[in-house]
């Protein structure tokens, strides 16, 4: 991968850097996933079917 920069002494640091936020939203996304897979993190849309009840509930009471 080429990474451009102003000039060259500064090209090991961005690539270092490159590879670092790589592997920082890799680590993030295997956690998400792990969290997903866990049953730690709830994919089920519950709350927006008790936020539609609760809004037939006020306006049958108006």
């Amino acid at each position: 991968m080429t990474t451009f920069v102003a000039h060259d002494q500064h090209a090991p640091t961005a690539r270092a850097f490159a590879w670092a936020m790589r592997g920082i939203g890799l680590l993030g996304a295997l956690v998400v996933v792990v969290l997903l897979l866990t049953g730690v993190l709830d994919v089920d849309d519950d709350r927006s079917q008790q936020d539609v009840e609760r809004a037939e509930t006020e306006l049958s009471r108006r």
